[in-house]
């Protein structure tokens, strides 16, 4: 599945074409699972978040990287041997491995990495040439 504007509507955000083209080219999905969930948030003119669900990982479990133009986003808890097994009636809430990989675009950025109350929040920024910002001019 790629994130493209019709998916998620970005069309109705107003962005210029080379912010709409990091969004659009962001999303390489794995084909394994949709764990763990996540959101994409717009949080300003070129500034937008990635949100992931990850209740049950702590911080040590987690990591995030990018490599060849991809954001990557792993999750794997380590079997402790000193815990006692739980015997779930229900257990809604996973904690199984995940690894989700994110195509970023040229001009897409990290811009810092936030886990707190069991969201993973990857902050990104999409730093746009001054070349290619739009110019208003004084008429005299």
């Amino acid at each position: 599945m790629t994130l493209n504007n019709r998916t998620y509507g970005f069309n109705s955000l107003n962005l210029d074409s080379l912010v709409e083209s990091a969004f659009a080219t962001l999303c390489e999905k794995s084909p394994i699972s949709a764990h763990p969930y996540y959101n994409v948030v717009k949080t300003g003119e070129y500034t937008f978040s990635l949100e992931f669900a990850v209740a049950g990982f702590d911080r040590k479990d987690l990591s995030v990287r990018t490599e060849d133009g991809r954001l990557i986003v792993k999750g794997e808890i380590e079997p402790a041997s000193n815990v006692p097994v739980m015997n779930y009636i229900h257990k809604g809430i996973s904690t199984k491995s995940f690894n989700r990989v994110f195509k970023l675009a040229e001009n897409v950025e990290i811009k810092e990495v936030v886990y707190l109350n069991g969201i993973l929040t990857v902050n990104l920024i999409v730093n746009i040439p001054e070349t290619k910002k739009p110019k208003h001019f004084e008429i005299v």
